[in-house]
């Protein structure tokens, strides 16, 4: 991590064949001195299945995740700007983000199908290549046949969405 936000903490625990890896802050900001830069940089082994839970209030979030094989990820944010780059390692991938005011890109590649469900309260839908089904959920055209499919869960505030194909 580079900043001036204190040291990190690196926690596992291990369930049966699993293992569960926290990564934080050790302290929370005082009310006396916000930080000035606050940068993390986290590297995966590409040959483990992930799920990634991230936990952030304020936060600028990119992740490329291009490499991995990524069954879920949960991301449970504040107000935030975040881009999230999938491939096409995963045969079925859930994603679920639930934040306030934000702005959220996720990258998809174009063989892999995507379906978004999104339960939220002004927000800009950017959606291209997508097909509306109902009054919250969109699919690309090849949903039903893909091998690899997202499933993208989205519940806002105020927020831009945008998926994009490439």
């Amino acid at each position: 991590h580079k900043g001036d936000s204190g040291s990190y903490y690196m926690r596992t625990t291990t369930e049966d064949n699993t293992s569960h890896v926290f990564i934080g802050p050790e302290s929370k900001v005082n009310r006396y001195h916000l930080y000035n830069s606050h940068e993390v940089d986290i590297k995966l082994n590409a040959d483990l299945v992930w799920d990634l839970d991230i936990d952030a209030g304020a936060a600028d979030i990119d992740l490329d995740l291009t490499p991995y094989i990524i069954d879920k990820i949960n991301i449970d944010g504040g107000a935030t700007s975040m881009v999230i780059k999938v491939g096409d390692r995963s045969d079925q991938l859930y994603i679920d983000i639930e934040t306030g005011v934000s702005s959220v890109v996720i990258k998809v590649p174009d063989e892999v199908a995507c379906e978004v469900n999104t339960d939220s309260f002004l927000v800009s839908k950017d959606l291209p290549g997508f097909d509306k089904v109902s009054k919250r959920t969109y699919v690309t055209s090849n949903f039903s046949s893909a091998e690899k499919n997202v499933t993208i869960h989205f519940e806002s505030g105020i927020s831009s969405f945008r998926v994009l194909r490439y």
